[in-house]
């Protein structure tokens, strides 16, 4: 049995891991998906998932698409003191490594919960910085409210009478129309492809672990919408969108607010803004109130021909 076929079978450890490791994620996000494996004592204890790219003939690693963190992930013995678990992380990292296959470049979004960047520094790669933002849902509600700042409390206030929340999958036209106009209205290229989004809501709510929420104003008309994930312990906030032109300036801070006491009620610990370094979005999360957290990414181009083609085409 393969580390794949191996993986897909073992139920239980599934449930230890953040929802983008989980394999009906991977299969949902892509079909390329591989992934490195390692036992001790008959004990799973670190998995590396790993997607591959066949490109002008040269294999590319990375995250697949709307996959934020990725990358190794440790599954720790009890009674580990500080020192001990990083010679314990560097071992199995080690056995993680020698199952990944010979690339020309590589570029990973590492979980937050990964921090041991020598690890990879050591393989040639380097490093940078990115944010999200946490918060806590194990405080009382009113304090979760109060920690948001003045604005975005106002925000929600003002558009709590004027929408009803309304979650279901039956939504994805309506966040795939937004979503794309998002892209329009900054003149970017829309850089999805027409089956991702609705294979993630789709396996995603299949799992009972996805939500599409929608604000529809009196009259019905969906004004703005987001889409989460989650697993055992963290809600994710994977894609947002308004109608610019017709929603109150508050419709996204309620819905995040809605989905921020969905996830409370169901006894998960984190919200997380999933990050962005955009000077635009970034502030716009950061009036939630939450505490910022730094994840790493991490990028290694060995093929001359591969940082070329980056340079000149992107």
């Amino acid at each position: 049995m393969n580390n794949k076929a191996k993986y897909l079978s073992l139920t239980e450890l599934h449930k230890r891991l953040p929802v983008f490791f989980q394999p009906w994620w991977l299969d949902a996000v892509s079909t390329t998906w591989d992934i490195a494996l390692v036992e001790l004592q008959g004990m799973v204890v670190g998995v590396f998932p790993y997607q591959v790219e066949q490109k002008i003939g040269l294999t590319i690693l990375r995250n697949p698409p709307l996959t934020p963190y990725l990358g190794p992930f440790f599954l720790y013995p009890p009674g580990l003191s500080a020192d001990k678990k990083l010679n314990w992380e560097a071992l199995v990292f080690e056995e993680l490594w020698q199952q990944i296959p010979q690339y020309d470049s590589f570029d990973l979004q590492a979980s937050p919960s990964f921090s041991n960047f020598l690890l990879l520094h050591h393989k040639g790669f380097d490093n940078s910085n990115k944010i999200t933002y946490h918060i806590d849902l194990q405080q009382d509600e009113e304090r979760i409210f109060a920690a948001i700042k003045n604005a975005h409390r106002k925000r929600i206030q003002q558009a709590e009478p004027l929408y009803k929340i309304h979650t279901g999958k039956a939504y994805l036209p309506e966040l795939m129309d937004l979503h794309r106009d998002t892209f329009t209205r900054k003149n970017k290229k829309y850089i999805y492809g027409r089956d991702i989004i609705p294979a993630i809501v789709n396996s995603s709510t299949l799992e009972g672990k996805g939500r599409l929420w929608v604000a529809k104003n009196i009259q019905g008309a969906v004004h703005g919408c987001i889409f989460t994930v989650h697993d055992e312990q963290c809600m994710y906030l994977l894609m947002s969108a308004t109608d610019l032109e017709k929603a109150h300036h508050g419709t996204i801070c309620l819905l995040i607010w809605n989905a921020l006491l969905w996830a409370k009620s169901r006894g998960l610990v984190i919200f997380d803004f999933e990050g962005s370094m955009d000077s635009g979005i970034e502030p716009f999360f950061r009036r939630f109130g939450g505490e910022r957290k730094n994840y790493l990414s991490f990028t290694h181009q060995p093929s001359t021909l591969w940082r070329l083609k980056r340079a000149l085409l992107g």
